[in-house]
């Protein structure tokens, strides 16, 4: 928890879990931190998959840099979910554009950059892009899919990333 970001109105609640579900994700950690290290302290991340509304595409071994998008927010250097889109962008693969928002609906203080479209698919209404990241097993609806915009997802070394299409 200590990768998330506190906001203003933020309220934590802390859950008394099975021991095994911590240890399996203390064990998830421990793999993406050996996974960098393997890399030369380079992110490259297996698999990233876009299921928009239109199109579906996967890509494989993406190297990921860091943007510094939100060097408000953290030590330039710490490489973000959306630092992954960007260098989609960058290797020619996508399209995108992003969008800051100070608030969202309910939430006053929300103060960040979320995808608005990838190549033609575009944010409309309650329909956009969502994502989940992280290890395999942990995927959707699992814990990887949290309500943390993207350029505030810190990560290690994850399995894979997937943004999709979904409506609200």
């Amino acid at each position: 928890m200590d990768f998330y970001p506190w906001k203003p109105e933020t309220t934590l609640i802390l859950y008394l879990i099975d021991p095994t579900y911590t240890d399996d994700i203390y064990s998830t950690f421990q793999e993406e931190v050996s996974n960098l290290a393997a890399n030369n302290g380079t992110v490259i991340v297996p698999v990233v998959t876009i299921d928009s509304r239109t199109f579906n595409q996967e890509f494989y071994n993406i190297t990921v840099i860091a943007y510094n998008l939100r060097n408000d927010t953290f030590q330039n250097g710490v490489i973000t979910a959306m630092d992954i889109i960007m260098s989609l962008s960058d290797l020619g693969h996508i399209t995108y554009e992003l969008n800051w928002y100070e608030s969202f609906r309910g939430a006053y203080y929300v103060h960040s950059y979320f995808v608005e479209k990838i190549n033609a698919d575009e944010t409309a209404g309650r329909c956009g892009f969502l994502y989940e990241v992280g290890d395999n097993d942990f995927k959707y609806p699992g814990a990887n899919y949290i309500f943390l915009a993207s350029d505030e997802r810190a990560i290690i070394s994850p399995e894979y990333l997937r943004f999709f299409w979904d409506c609200l």
